[in-house]
């Protein structure tokens, strides 16, 4: 009797059926892994953007600080002729040349030398107070080897499209970088689940369903 009670119980176990194997975003641990790398990616994307904007800025600012200087060295000479012979229409003609240098907002150039009673003053494009550079040069002429200050060529430099440039950078660069850090973390997400997640989920299912007075085929892991 005592061998049939047994026989009875074995029968009554139920088999136990595998368990499906759990996609990579199923469970907690996937989603989380995901956050976790999307949040540190976006990070130090973040970081390397506005260090990149940073480094960019400073690069126009020093192209335009060598600009400036450039207008100094190769232009005030002639202008201080045509100033000095109150030619207001080469001055112009030079003045229109300064304007096509990238970023340029106005020039004038003032006549301050003593004695005149009607300065001449000669200007081209309009001053702005947002978003500028200024830079205000002495003319000087050499009359009869005596170096004169004949007038200020001023010199008036927009930043609005350095920031518009920097603006546009900014935006590939988030662009391009989030996309890139979503594949490369669905990507590490895959690898995880392929290398580990799906072996300890098969181990799992694998010990849920053993029974020792039924042992089962050595579980491999493929």
């Amino acid at each position: 009797m005592e061998r049939v009670a047994v026989n009875v119980a074995e029968a009554e176990l139920p088999e136990a059926s595998p368990q499906p194997r759990s996609l990579p975003m199923r469970g907690g641990i996937g989603l989380r892994l995901l956050v976790h790398i999307l949040l540190f990616s976006t990070l130090v994307t973040l970081v390397s953007t506005a260090t990149q904007l940073y480094l960019d800025y400073r690069r126009d600012l020093v192209a335009i600080d060598t600009r400036l200087d450039e207008v100094r060295s190769s232009t005030l000479a002639s202008m201080g002729a045509s100033l000095w012979h109150m030619d207001a229409d080469q001055l112009r003609l030079q003045m229109d040349g300064l304007m096509r240098l990238p970023d340029m907002q106005a020039v004038e150039v003032r006549e301050n030398y003593s004695g005149v009673a009607e300065p001449l003053l000669v200007s081209v494009g309009v001053r702005s107070d947002r978003a500028t550079i200024a830079r205000e040069f002495p003319i000087t002429y050499q009359d009869r080897g005596v170096h004169r200050t004949i007038g200020t060529l001023y010199v008036e430099v927009t930043l609005t499209e350095v920031y518009r440039r920097l603006i546009d950078t900014g935006l590939v660069i988030l662009v391009s970088q989030g996309v890139k850090t979503f594949l490369v973390s669905l990507f590490t997400l895959y690898i995880v689940w392929r290398l580990v997640t799906r072996h300890l989920v098969d181990i799992a299912g694998f010990l849920g369903a053993y029974d020792i007075r039924r042992p089962t085929p050595a579980l491999r892991l493929t």
